[in-house]
């Protein structure tokens, strides 16, 4: 009778341990992807950030060597992204350049650009 006893004492302290580790494992496992989730999208808005920087630059260049011309009063001009960037395809980057006050040419001769990056 005592042996019994002992086996179902030992039995009940197995299960408890196996039910610990298989919570401790489930937390772990829900940690691990929520952190893989926030990883992915930190790299894609890392990526988009560069490819809007990249944007800009090509938009300065564009605007600089005559290959886009200043939107006219009140207009907007859109400027075409060549190819992909960082895994970007070229349609979801947009570049306008607009004029902010509708009179041709900002006071200072400057001129909003605006970039959207679909990431």
């Amino acid at each position: 009778m005592r042996n019994n006893k002992k086996r179902g004492m030992a039995m009940l302290v197995v299960i408890s341990l196996i039910i610990m580790l298989l919570i401790i494992g489930g937390a772990v496992l829900t940690l691990s992807t929520g952190h893989f989730g926030t990883s992915y999208h930190q790299i894609r808005r890392a990526r988009a950030y560069y490819a809007a920087e990249a944007a800009m630059q090509h938009a300065i260049w564009s605007l600089r060597t005559g290959g886009a011309a200043l939107p006219g009063s009140g207009g907007t001009t859109n400027i075409n992204f060549p190819e992909e960037i960082n895994g970007i395809p070229a349609g979801r980057i947009s570049i306008s350049v607009a004029d902010q006050n509708g009179t041709g040419e900002d006071p200072e001769g400057v001129y909003p650009i605006t970039i959207t990056v679909d990431y």
